[in-house]
């Protein structure tokens, strides 16, 4: 796992007034996994309330707060606001902890949204949202090389890693038969010889034909792309 992005989501309105309500300020913190694609995400569920001139818009005992993440919803009861939560301080009432699976790309965006819910409507609070950027997980690097190459003669790749910790395997394909050009390396400049044995029988009545290069790339054993 890596240490992903850590941060503080702002600070919504939730219930009440500016001057004297209830906001949501949620704290997030990401680790993430390059071989599944996958972050995890801690929530740091803070309320904060306001108070102007000795007035604050308190909300009743056990009122559940409805929090959705990425389309998954957890509700939690924060309790006594009066008598436990100090004013104008953020304090957590609850953590939560939730995997995500990023797109295929790497990148994943997600929504966080909360909202109050009570019987009575006159606690009904409004819905906040926000959308998070996660961190852009490394995935499948990239190769380049010369379109033009003799049987016989070393040469040389260049791959540009998409993440340092990253091995990689190239694979050849040429005249219907497959093999290993380069194996489990992590040199950014590895090289190959096209042996004039194996690949010269496969160009039955020419002089030239075409090579297909694969390039794997792994991190650790999980193969990325």
């Amino acid at each position: 796992m890596a240490t992903g992005i850590s941060t503080s989501l702002g600070s919504v309105l939730i219930h009440g007034y500016t001057a004297a309500g209830v906001y949501y300020e949620p704290y997030l913190t990401e680790t993430y996994d390059v071989s599944t694609n996958t972050s995890t995400l801690s929530i740091a569920h803070r309320i904060r309330i306001m108070e102007e001139w000795g007035g604050r818009y308190d909300i009743p005992n056990s009122t559940p707060i409805y929090v959705t993440i990425d389309g998954t919803t957890t509700t939690f009861t924060p309790g006594n606001y009066g008598s436990v939560y100090p004013t104008n301080k953020a304090v957590t009432v609850a953590t939560t902890t939730q995997n995500v699976t990023h797109n295929s790309d790497g990148t994943k965006t997600i929504t966080i949204s909360c909202r109050w819910n009570n019987s009575s409507a006159q606690y009904q609070g409004a819905t906040s949202s926000k959308t998070v950027t996660l961190t852009t997980i490394p995935r499948a690097s990239s190769m380049s090389f010369s379109t033009s190459q003799t049987m016989g003669t070393a040469y040389t790749f260049t791959i540009s890693r998409a993440s340092s910790s990253f091995t990689h395997t190239i694979t050849w394909s040429f005249g219907g038969s497959s093999g290993t050009a380069v194996s489990s390396t992590s040199s950014t400049t590895p090289s190959f010889t096209p042996a004039t044995a194996t690949f010269a029988p496969k160009c039955t009545n020419a002089t030239s034909g075409t090579i297909t290069y694969t390039l794997n790339t792994y991190s650790g054993s999980s193969l990325v792309g």
